[in-house]
């Protein structure tokens, strides 16, 4: 009974000795995921700057490209045929572009690098009412061809012949070639990239996911697409994945919104897998000094208190010659134990004592009581011899009585 509670006990104390070292563990794991996850906060918003700085060089690129085209003559003159010559010979050129078009000031293409759009209007589109009222460079919404069914994103910027408005140099460009130019980057498997015009139309996403381009994006995340100024935050994307986005929003210098979602699973999984080893090496480490506490408890502390106690029990049954006999072992508990024989002999050296005083007092008493009578026996003859026959025989019984 006194060894299992004994061992319970040493069990207790050596769980009690982990629990520091699990206050720290679970303190630095609180303090490495917050550190983590800043890092990963920050890593998001840092990719959707990249993105947003390659956004900005190819839309200065299609800039230029519209501003040296509208120098040239036969472009924003009357000739038809030679305009449309030298813009299909710039489209086929530019493979980024799917048509370069000149159109008229009510809405008509004059001439194209495609033909067939050549008669027909776009009056009706945002990008180029802005761009009659604007000589700035406008970014258009996401498009799809009327003649050629093609996923563009319309550049356009007004063209003026000595001072008076000719028209608006209207360039498509092709989606499918800015998402692959976004995807050279080396966008991760666990990393994505969203583009999303100013009406929340998705003009990419990298990587791809059918039939996402050209739709809406949820409506609860909208209101990041004209945030007061660029953040991150943890979303669910629609692959079912939780990330951490980076976001551009759309400002009066950045006509779309651009986002760099990081997997939070997959950047938390080195932690995970820290916490996970930290976990097992703590559990491992209980059951080693648990079973180290029974061990060593057994033979150094539960065995040897357990002999003392026994000898105890045996020396209050009757047994007084018994000892521990562990002088010189088991440490301290061997000194207690030495202390406990020490007092066995010394209660053994008292008994005795004790009983060799009895023994005196016992011999005393018995010749003091045998000299006492021997005493008042010759008192009585003396008492016999004196009275004699002058006392009464009853007298003299009477008084051998008293005596």
């Amino acid at each position: 009974m006194i060894g299992d509670r004994m061992k319970k006990r040493l069990f207790a104390v050596a769980l009690a000795a982990l629990i520091p070292a699990t206050g720290m563990l679970i303190y630095n794991e609180v303090w490495y995921r917050a550190q983590r996850s800043a890092e990963i906060h920050s890593q998001a918003l840092q990719d959707s700057r990249q993105v947003a700085s390659e956004v900005d060089r190819i839309f200065e690129g299609v800039r230029s490209l519209l501003i040296a085209t509208s120098a040239i003559p036969s472009v924003t003159g009357d000739d038809t045929t030679r305009c449309n010559s030298v813009l299909s010979e710039i489209g086929n050129a530019v493979p980024s572009i799917a048509s370069i078009s000149m159109v008229e000031p009510d809405g008509l293409v004059l001439c194209s690098s495609v033909p067939q759009r050549n008669g027909t209007s776009v009056a009706d589109r945002p990008y180029f009412k802005e761009a009659l009222q604007s000589d700035a460079f406008v970014v258009g919404g996401y498009t799809k061809g009327r003649i050629t069914g093609v996923e563009v994103l319309p550049m356009a910027k007004s063209v003026r012949r000595q001072g008076k408005l000719r028209g608006v140099l209207v360039i498509g460009l092709r989606l499918s070639w800015l998402q692959a130019r976004i995807q050279e980057r080396g966008t991760m498997p666990d990393r994505i990239i969203s583009i999303v015009d100013r009406d929340g139309a998705i003009v990419v996403r990298a990587p791809p996911l059918p039939n996402v381009v050209g739709t809406k994006v949820a409506a609860q995340y909208t209101g990041l697409l004209h945030a007061k100024r660029p953040g991150t935050t943890e979303v669910e994307s629609r692959d079912g994945v939780q990330r951490i986005l980076g976001y551009q929003p759309i400002s009066a210098g950045s006509p779309l919104y651009i986002s760099a979602g990081l997997s939070k699973e997959a950047a938390f999984e080195p932690v995970n897998r820290g916490t996970l080893m930290a976990a097992l090496l703590m559990l491992l480490s209980g059951i080693l000094a648990a079973a180290a506490a029974i061990v060593v408890g057994n033979s150094f502390i539960v065995r040897p208190i357990a002999e003392i106690v026994s000898v105890i029990e045996r020396w209050a049954a009757g047994d007084i010659t018994v000892r521990t006999g562990m002088r010189g072992r088991y440490g301290e508990i061997g000194e207690v134990a030495a202390a406990v024989d020490g007092l066995l002999d010394e209660l053994e050296r008292r008994r005795a004592q004790a009983e060799e005083a009895e023994s005196a007092r016992v011999f005393l008493s018995r010749e003091l009581s045998h000299r006492v009578k021997n005493t008042l026996s010759v008192v009585q003859a003396i008492a016999r011899q004196t009275f004699g026959k002058l006392v009464p025989p009853q007298a003299i019984e009477t008084y051998s009585i008293r005596v």
